[in-house]
């Protein structure tokens, strides 16, 4: 019997329109720059959540492996 791997963990990636990078989303829904502040999504929530901030039109996001 096999366990099962876990899935890798993604987090959000925040740009400005420009392309330069602000940082990975946060629990609290800002942009850190330290790893360890940033929220652990799996990836279809990652992938969500980028959506929802692209359709806003203020920031670009990418579902990114963490």
């Amino acid at each position: 019997m096999t366990t099962p791997t876990p899935a890798p963990w993604y987090c959000v990636q925040i740009y400005e329109l420009s392309g330069k990078w602000i940082g990975r989303l946060t629990p609290e829904g800002g942009a850190t720059r330290l790893t360890i502040y940033a929220v652990m999504l799996d990836k279809d929530r990652a992938a969500e959540v980028a959506d929802e901030i692209n359709d806003a039109g203020r920031y670009l996001a990418k579902a990114r492996p963490f």
